[in-house]
């Protein structure tokens, strides 16, 4: 059922389909994925759906029972399922759980204990369970520099009456704290909160089917006005991936589910059998909430979610709306027709919609564009920040589809800003190789064929970057070294002692080949996955990128469907993906002006020539 408000009437009206909340833009294409609490209902259906959906380079079941990781290695054989890893442990072992969260991408929490009597009776296991092992979990996260977390939460952590809702909401507080904690390693924290998953193991769905089918003579009700809020199992899990695309870090997630009396379940799903009341258990509630009264002070509404936003500074964006309008006013009147973009941050799909929203009531049409930032890796001393991550880079993903989708309803053209290839002023061996060209060249059309209608790579010298840093290039750390550029830019050096280009520039300098073309349809025939391609056309001539993003050399054939009576080439070398010098873009090098050539090309052999 959904309510919809007309003339200050309410009025109810049926939906045919269930809500959809899978995630429009999510990769999981090569990333590690480990579940705390794997072999549960959630556990087995997210790991069916992330196998259907992606080709995950691990996916670990985290738990401690041997039993169920062995009935379930039986349905996810690791022959048919390589990416399949079953590991025995439990989130109270902080030393076990720290280990297996080496080289992981991202988290899901999933384990606790969720039976409310049973909690009510053995609170100290409860609290070691939800509250201790939800710490842990923080801690080996931040010690493998995760990339995202996502805990399950559930209703019953609103207005907490048991022991086990009050445990969640210690969980809940935890992970959104946690935020505080992850500073230069980047880690972000989430809580994904929704009601009965129907269906799950200990749900009164599977309780009532094994009822029936026993032929009993009533249905058990605690209370026939007792409601719940409910979810199915593939909603929960769309959820859960949607909230990995879309997190910023530090909000809780809240799906828009229906909520139903239990006794009309029990009707609907025994038609004729009559319910018995037996009375409320201990710790039940008649109710349950999703968002509390307090917290709706802090909740953003959206068509299928609610996100209740932290309270603490790291994540204030009322006060980063307030200094930007300040300023974006006193702009205005001194240059009344200024043009101006925004937010200038990374593009959260809830925060740049508010931005854009508030933009055009107050600014109209002198609000330009959006704008968006992206770092793809970070910090140095993070062991995911390597060569071959940056080469199959997919995070830039969420802001590809949020900065399309917000800007087409608003009917705003949007910008890349600021890019870099490892935040905190770039990683040495890994910012400043061919390997970063390719990813920069990449990136670029990645950008144009997603509507972007530029980009502005990072620059700054080591003595700026460092003043915002507190005074250190982390960098340095890794390279053991005290350099004077920082390792990202495009272009090093100074007016004193000359500037030289970067490999990076070789590659921003291949994707702006296509400038002032029309990127087109194309279609590439290739089982290699680290081959990518793009075309483009202008004044009857067609031009077409092709990157090998490996470490094999490739023979590559281009048809473009008409004669062609000429073609060249023009290539980007160099020594090994991870050279930082001998890479170069074309017959000559960039000069100290910046100025550069492609020179003449090479020429490509025709497939109807005979040498």
């Amino acid at each position: 059922m959904s309510v919809e408000r007309t003339d200050s009437a309410v009025r109810r009206k049926r939906t045919s389909s269930v809500r959809n909340f899978a995630p429009t833009s999510l990769s999981l294409d090569g990333a590690t994925i480990l579940v705390t609490g794997g072999t549960g209902s959630f556990g087995h259906e997210f790991m069916r759906t992330v196998l259907d959906r992606y080709t995950p380079r691990r996916l670990i079941v985290y738990s401690r029972d041997e039993l169920k990781q062995y009935e379930m290695s039986q349905l996810f054989p690791v022959e048919r399922h390589p990416a399949m890893r079953f590991f025995i442990g439990d989130v109270r072992d902080f030393d076990r759980l720290s280990m297996a969260m080496r080289e992981v991408d991202y988290v899901v929490h999933a384990a606790a204990m969720k039976h409310v009597p049973i909690a009510e009776y053995n609170p100290m296991e409860c609290i070691n369970t939800n509250v201790h092992g939800a710490e842990n979990v923080v801690r080996a996260a931040l010690a493998n520099s995760v990339k995202k977390v996502v805990a399950l939460s559930t209703d019953k952590a609103a207005n907490p009456i048991n022991l086990y809702g009050a445990s969640k909401l210690a969980s809940d507080k935890i992970f959104v704290a946690a935020n505080n904690l992850s500073g230069s390693i980047g880690t972000k924290f989430c809580v994904v909160r929704y009601g009965n998953v129907v269906g799950s193991r200990g749900s009164v769905v599977p309780f009532f089917r094994k009822l029936i089918a026993e032929g009993a003579a009533y249905l058990p009700i605690t209370d026939d006005r007792m409601t719940r809020f409910w979810i199915t199992l593939q909603q929960g899990v769309d959820f859960v991936l949607a909230a990995l695309q879309d997190m910023k870090g530090g909000e809780l997630l809240v799906p828009r589910i229906p909520s139903m009396k239990v006794i009309d379940l029990a009707h609907a799903m025994a038609p004729g059998v009559p319910t018995q009341v037996i009375g409320i258990r201990p710790g039940e509630k008649l109710h349950e909430v999703m968002i509390t009264e307090d917290d709706s002070r802090n909740t953003l509404r959206f068509d299928d979610r609610y996100i209740i936003e932290p309270s603490f500074k790291f994540w204030d964006r009322n006060a980063y709306l307030a200094q930007w309008f300040t300023f974006a006013r006193a702009i205005v009147a001194a240059v009344p027709d200024a043009k101006l973009a925004g937010p200038d941050m990374y593009a959260d799909r809830a925060w740049v919609t508010l931005f854009a929203q508030r933009a055009q009531r107050e600014l109209g049409s002198r609000l330009v564009a959006l704008t968006d930032h992206y770092y793809a890796e970070g910090p140095p001393s993070s062991p995911q920040a390597t060569i071959a991550n940056l080469l199959h880079d997919t995070q830039v993903d969420d802001s590809l589809a949020v900065m399309a989708e917000v800007g087409a309803a608003l009917q705003l053209p949007y910008r890349m800003t600021e890019v870099n290839s490892c935040y905190q002023g770039g990683n040495p061996g890994v910012s400043d190789t061919l390997g970063s060209a390719l990813w920069a060249a990449n990136l670029t059309l990645r950008l144009a064929a997603s509507g972007f209608v530029g980009v502005n790579f990072h620059g700054g010298s080591a003595r700026q970057i460092k003043a915002s840093l507190g005074g250190t290039l982390p960098g340095d750390a890794v390279a053991k070294s005290d350099a004077a550029d920082s390792y990202y830019t495009p272009i090093a050096g100074t007016a004193a002692t000359g500037y030289r280009a970067r490999p990076i520039f070789a590659g921003m300098m291949l994707a702006a080949g296509l400038a002032g073309t029309k990127l087109v349809a194309s279609r590439f025939d290739s089982p290699q996955t680290d081959l990518l391609a793009y075309a483009a056309a202008a004044s009857g001539r067609t031009r077409a990128v092709v990157l090998n993003m490996g470490h094999e050399t490739r023979t590559v054939s281009i048809s473009v469907g008409t004669p062609v009576r000429s073609a060249t080439a023009v290539r980007l070398t160099g020594p090994r993906v991870d050279a930082t010098s001998g890479v170069r873009f074309g017959a000559t090098d960039v000069d100290p002006n910046g100025d550069w050539s492609p020179g003449s090309g090479e020429p490509l052999r025709r497939a109807r020539d005979k040498r």
